[in-house]
């Protein structure tokens, strides 16, 4: 009891003997059955067996029907995170719904494009499919699309946020749902704080002895202006000549020398020829 190891097996190979005996219908609902049993615990092969019951209708020209195995496919898809598949198995589905014109559901399933092209981080794709399927939106999706698109565009995440948390796509599938809640937010990438400036920094640290050292650094700069402002000895500077009062001065001094120096050999020469006449 509880083993559900053969299900998708037994139920493919079942599938297989209504087929063969002219009996699809019978085969598909089998197929439905076992992957509603393996939803919650086997979703990856609970996926296959959707999908082979959205081809097997859609093969008998039953666009309604298959369009209904094909969501449930894309919701398993989203919940197992493989988005790109996600994004093509919507693609189908939005395709068998064109078939039999019911436009309303179209609009649901361009919100869950753009989300799902989203959750790729590709925002490109996800404008592209509001251009391509937005038509058929009605006024309050098509409100949402434009708020969330252009909130992802100028990087502002309280926009996306708030284009997110509509009651339109809260009231979407749980799958849907669950993924608008997890999707990243837009951030800015290029923001770059000032230089030199650091966010929550403490104060510069103060030392204790900051007013004593400041204290003495007062007393000698006080000092160093007495010393400086003291009147200073003029010193010749080389190559600059004296006063002309010095300069004078200086040649008197030297005049009277020379005059000295005469008058004392001029009596040596006197004294020493009356000596000489004597003897």
């Amino acid at each position: 009891m509880g083993d559900l190891s053969n299900v998708s097996q037994l139920a493919h190979s079942a599938c297989s003997l209504f087929q063969q005996h002219g009996s699809p219908e019978s085969g598909v609902t089998t197929l439905d059955k076992a992957a509603k049993m393996l939803e919650s615990t086997q979703p990856e092969q609970a996926l296959e067996l959707f999908k082979r019951a959205a081809d097997i209708v859609m093969g008998e020209d039953s666009p309604r029907h298959a369009a209904e195995y094909m969501s449930k496919a894309a919701r398993l898809l989203v919940k197992l995170q493989r988005y790109d598949e996600a994004a093509d198995a919507i693609r189908r589905e939005i395709g068998m719904h064109q078939q039999i014109k019911h436009w309303q559901s179209i609009g649901r399933l361009t919100v869950a494009l753009v989300l799902v092209q989203l959750a790729r981080d590709d925002q490109v794709a996800a404008e592209k499919a509001f251009k391509e399927w937005g038509n058929y939106c009605e006024a309050p999706e098509v409100q949402t699309l434009e708020m969330l698109l252009q909130a992802y565009d100028n990087e502002d995440a309280d926009s996306a946020r708030a284009a997110l948390n509509s009651p339109f796509i809260k009231h979407m599938d749980v799958e849907y749902a669950k993924l608008a809640r997890g999707l990243s937010l837009p951030q800015q990438q290029y923001s770059v704080p000032p230089a030199g400036v650091r966010a929550n920094a403490a104060e510069s640290y103060v030392s204790p002895n900051a007013s004593k050292a400041m204290g003495q650094s007062t007393v000698e700069a006080e000092v160093n202006h007495a010393t400086a402002n003291q009147p200073l000895e003029k010193k010749a500077e080389p190559g600059v000549s004296a006063p002309p009062v010095q300069k004078a001065n200086e040649e008197e001094d030297e005049y009277e020398v020379s005059s000295l120096k005469w008058l004392l050999t001029h009596d040596l020469t006197v004294i020493s020829f009356s000596t000489h006449q004597y003897l």
